[in-house]
This record gives structure tokens, C-alpha cells and sequence, in this order.
């Protein structure tokens, strides 16, 4: 049984601050000038999570700027507009950004509010983007008791604007009409409309940011820099549009709602916070990154830039395909409700409502999975973030699920064996194909056994540990590493949805591995200052028989059932690389 390797026992919880319960720096207001000391939110290893800053007047020099460089297929920054009303269920509002755009041909979405209606499925309120030298604006609006219209004013370019190059750009609703304003001029559009569904509760916006896609009009992403997005109220002030793209505005601004100054912060994490305090974090999603205003000039809407270390990073290091990269790349899943370029699914996995990978129905001997398909360096080390949820409406829910790493130089993921093997295992046949390490959140138990074949589920159960696996191929190896019990169970029984953030069922998930091979995790809690250190710094090298650690990894998680059963699902999947 699983006693023989490892006795599960309790681990200590310890109060350190998570994702959704950072401390946020939130200064009092000040006049005009004043300029205050930048100030950065760290983890409790002191490592960099979100910048903030203190921002008021003054100028930034360009040399100490990073700008968001959008590759044009896969790149979005979401706007988290909370309980706050977003701009489309507004009478009046304005939006500011300075752009460098990489072409001004062809379709680009450069602000989207929508609502999701059904699993991939959405339905655009507000849209903002390029199209073939014109900035255009979409708006929903009601047409009759049963249809809405959607309004879109196109306002040309001024000729002075070319591909490369930066411009101001501010949209806004005022008196019942979109006004477009480049570099601080007023430029005259023209209005055309197209049917649509009926007006849905535009507070329940479900997606929003820069480089969502908005059909049928703005159906690909924006490529190219962005820095200074500001959302205001009708009322922004005239002189804010002629300012320089370094100057900073007064966060203060009661007409401002929301204000994230890219080039102000310090390019660093996968975020960057509203400098009013008003919205949540500007959320980094497909493969978006910070560029150096030097390499921000030579992007491209198809290539991705070489990268830079940021002022907070250590300098790169090479790689083991020969290249270089800089210390913070990100690759989510998921963008809203879409599978993300590059991902691929297998099994039972479909995608759910809400942006979530449903990995399992609630139904016996169910096996889901997905993984990136491109390998990753490891040299710099990784770390992977998700949100998990499991529910079933049983009184005992099955059986888990695992993080998976295979090597990168093997040319495909095969996953392993449904129930307690969690995809990882070879449960009589065979597992995961060049197998590296599995991570395993196992709910009911079996995963830790000490016998791997035919009776996974063998010996006394661990439930609610977090269980690694050592490396192996097929019919070899998956040797029980470690095994750790955690006090608050990962599924939530007799229920029949998915539960609330902060509910039994849902835990924020991150996982790190170090270049030398050191393996931490780590399990928070939305709506709680409580952390779970389930791994600390544990040395792989030290275990008899585990792989050295390939020089490129592909990352993956599976979920399965057996006997019993549970709905298993992850939402922001994120990969990144660097500690």
C-alpha cells in the first residue's frame, strides 16, 4: 500500500498573501507633480508577482520603458472589470491607448467587451479596432423588444499614420455619438449597423480586453506594441489626448476608471495592476510578453520578438534549441471560452462554459487531457498556474487529476491509463509516453499506491494528497516520489454545479520547477489569505532512478475516474517561463 513509501501527514498551512488577495498598494491622493516612490508587490519569497507603481505627472525616459507586444494571432491582455460597470453598459465613456501597430492591413481587435451565451460562444457589446486604415467602433444597441443592431462607425486614418510607428488613439462615447480623436485630433466618421440577438445584461460581461477578437467584423487579434490604456467616464479631459506617450496622468482623476501605465511599471509577472485600484489586474494571456521600447520598433503580427531580461529578471540564459529568450513568457490555454493556439485536447476533454476544461464528466472510467504541443526550455526553470474545480453530486467523489511533464525531444503525448493512474500511470498497459514527472491533486486516493500495474488502486488510500511520480515510458518506471496529504478536500460532494471561488471544490494551483531540478507547489484559496505549501523545494536529483532533466520539456494535465466519479475541470492554465 501507499504506507510503504511515504505516510501521508498533514501539512501546515501558512498565511501569505495569493493571487486574488495581493496587497495593493493604494497611496493618498496627489496634486499634480508630485511623484511618488514605485512600489511592488512581492510573494513571500520576495519574488515579483504584479508591479504597481505610484503614478502622477512626469515623464518616464523611453530607456526605462517596456511596452505589451502582441504577436497578432494568440495575444490578449484581459481587463478584469470586477464589479465595476464596463464601458458598454455605460451612457457615456472614453477609451485611450497608444499603439504601435506592425501593419495596418486586414482586421485588427484592439479593445472587445462580450458576454458568453454558450460554450464558445459570445456575443460582442462593444468593439474597437483597425481595419485597413480605418479605426472602427462597434455598439449594441436595442432595435426592438426582441433584436438589437449593432453600430459601427468607420473613421479613416490620417495619412501621417504608418505601420511601425506610434499613435494616440481615443475612442469615446459622448451625447449619443462615438467620437474618434488620433494624436489629439477629432477625425468625422461614418455609421453603418447590422442585426443582431436580443440586449443581454451587459454587466455580466464575461470577456474583455486587448486583442480579443470581435466577428464578424474585427475577427483577428491586434499585432504590435500597446502601451497606456486608460478607461474613463464621458468626461476625460481634452488635454490628456495631447500628451506625450511617457507623460503620466493623475490616477486620481475621478472621471478615470481605470488606468494601467504599461511602460511606468516594472516588466515583470504575467499582470500588470489598475493604477486607480478600481479593476483587477490586466491578465497576460496566449503568448503575450514585455518588449523593450528598442525591440518594440521591429515586431512583427506573425513573428514573435526576441526578448529582452526585464529590469527585474536575471539575464537569459541559452537554451537547449540554441536560442535565447527572456525570462517571462506566457501560454494559457484558454481565452475566454476558445482553445488556445498550440493546445491540443484529448479523451473526454471538452471545453465548458466560462473559459474552464472540463477533463471528465461526472460518469465512471472517464480519461481527459490536454497539453502543449510545443516544448519548452528548461533551463530558466517553469512555472505553471491553473485554477481547479471538482464536484459531483455523489457522497464520494474519484479520482483526481495530474500535471504532467514529457520530454520535449519525443515527437508526441500519449497519455496513460484512466482511474487511479490519472492518465500518468500504466494501470496494466501503458503509460505516459517519455514521461519526465507527474504532479498529481489525487481526490480519492489511489494514485499514491506503491504498485503502479494492474492494481493502481491497491493498499490503503490517500485522499486529497498531492502525489508525484518519477519519470518513465510505457511499461517502465512512474516510481512514487512523494506523497502529501492536504487538509481541505479538492472536490465538493453532493452538489450539481460547479462551485464558487472560495467554496470546497475550487483551489488556485502553482507549480515551479527550479533549473537545478527543485519542485515546489503550492495550493491557495480564493477569498483567503491561506496557502498550502504541499511541496517545498523538493531536490529530484536525490531520487534513485529519476530522468535528468531534459533540456526541453512539453506540459500537460490529465484528469480520469474510475469506479466512481467527479466532474474535473482547470480554467487559466498558464505556463511560464522562469521560476
Amino acid at each position: 500500500g501507499a504506507g510503504t513509501a511515504l505516510s501521508p501527514t498533514p501539512v501546515p498551512e501558512r498565511k501569505v498573501a495569493v493571487l486574488d488577495a495581493l496587497p495593493t498598494a493604494t497611496p493618498e491622493p496627489l496634486p499634480d507633480g508630485d511623484v511618488p516612490e514605485e512600489v511592488t508587490v512581492t510573494d513571500d519569497a520576495g519574488d515579483t508577482v504584479l508591479a504597481d507603481f505610484g503614478v502622477a505627472s512626469g515623464t518616464l525616459p523611453a530607456s526605462e520603458g517596456y511596452v505589451l507586444s502582441f504577436d497578432g494571432t494568440a495575444d490578449a491582455a484581459v481587463v478584469n472589470w470586477g464589479s465595476v460597470d464596463p464601458l458598454s453598459s455605460r451612457d457615456g465613456w472614453a477609451f485611450e491607448v497608444w499603439l504601435r501597430p506592425a501593419t495596418l492591413t486586414g482586421p485588427q481587435s484592439i479593445y472587445v467587451e462580450s458576454i458568453s451565451v454558450g460554450i464558445g460562444t459570445r456575443v460582442v457589446e462593444l468593439g474597437i479596432g483597425l481595419s485597413d486604415r480605418n479605426i472602427v467602433v462597434g455598439r449594441r444597441q436595442a432595435a426592438a423588444s426582441s433584436t438589437s443592431r449593432m453600430i459601427w462607425t468607420t473613421t479613416p486614418l490620417p495619412p501621417d499614420i504608418s505601420p511601425g510607428s506610434w499613435f494616440h488613439l481615443e475612442t469615446a462615447l459622448r451625447s449619443g455619438s462615438v467620437e474618434t480623436w488620433i494624436d489629439g485630433r477629432q477625425l468625422t466618421g461614418v455609421d453603418s449597423q447590422s442585426s443582431g440577438p436580443p440586449l443581454l445584461d451587459r454587466s455580466s460581461v464575461s470577456l474583455a480586453g486587448i486583442g480579443v477578437v470581435a466577428t464578424p467584423i474585427l475577427t483577428s487579434p491586434f499585432g504590435g506594441a500597446v502601451d497606456e490604456i486608460r478607461f474613463w467616464t464621458g468626461t476625460s479631459s481634452r488635454s490628456d489626448s495631447g500628451r506625450s506617450r511617457t507623460d503620466r496622468i493623475s490616477r486620481a482623476d475621478p472621471s478615470l476608471i481605470g488606468y494601467f501605465p504599461i511602460s511606468a511599471s516594472e516588466a515583470a509577472g504575467t499582470g500588470v495592476r489598475d493604477a486607480t485600484g478600481s479593476l483587477g489586474p490586466l491578465s497576460f494571456e496566449g503568448g503575450l510578453r514585455w518588449a523593450p521600447l528598442a525591440s518594440a520598433s521591429s515586431v512583427s503580427a506573425q513573428t514573435d520578438i526576441p526578448m529582452e531580461p526585464s529590469p527585474s529578471q536575471a539575464s537569459p540564459s541559452s537554451m537547449g534549441d540554441g536560442g535565447s529568450i527572456g525570462a517571462w513568457i506566457v501560454r494559457n490555454a484558454f481565452i475566454g471560452d476558445v482553445l488556445n493556439s498550440g493546445w491540443k485536447i484529448s479523451g473526454d476533454a471538452t471545453l465548458s462554459n466560462g473559459g474552464w476544461l472540463r477533463l471528465t464528466r461526472d460518469r465512471p472510467m472517464q480519461l481527459g487531457s490536454a497539453y502543449l504541443e510545443e516544448p519548452l526550455p528548461t533551463a530558466l526553470g517553469l512555472t505553471i498556474d491553473f485554477d481547479y474545480a471538482a464536484w459531483t453530486e455523489d457522497d464520494l467523489g474519484a479520482d483526481g487529476i495530474v500535471v504532467f511533464l514529457a520530454d520535449g525531444s519525443s515527437p508526441a503525448v500519449e497519455v496513460g491509463q484512466r482511474a487511479g493512474s490519472l492518465g500518468y500511470g500504466r494501470y496494466c498497459q501503458t503509460g505516459l509516453t517519455n514521461a519526465y514527472l507527474g504532479v498529481a491533486l489525487d481526490t480519492f486516493g489511489t494514485f499514491a499506491s506503491n504498485e503502479p500495474t494492474c492494481n493502481a488502486g491497491a493498499g490503503s488510500r490517500s485522499p486529497n494528497s498531492v502525489v508525484v511520480r518519477g519519470s518513465g515510458n510505457r511499461n517502465q518506471g512512474y516510481a512514487l516520489i512523494t506523497n502529501q496529504a492536504v487538509r481541505r478536500s479538492f472536490v465538493a460532494t453532493g452538489v450539481g454545479a460547479r462551485p464558487q471561488f472560495g467554496e470546497v471544490g475550487t483551489q488556485h494551483v502553482t507549480l515551479a520547477l527550479s533549473p537545478g531540478g527543485i519542485l515546489s507547489l503550492t495550493i491557495s484559496y480564493y477569498g483567503s489569505s491561506d496557502q498550502v505549501s504541499a511541496i517545498s523545494r523538493f531536490d529530484l536529483s536525490s531520487v534513485s532512478g529519476q530522468a535528468a532533466r531534459p533540456d526541453t520539456l512539453r506540459i500537460g494535465v490529465a484528469g480520469a475516474t474510475g469506479g466512481l466519479s467527479a466532474i474535473h475541470e482547470v480554467s487559466r492554465l498558464t505556463v511560464r517561463i522562469g521560476e
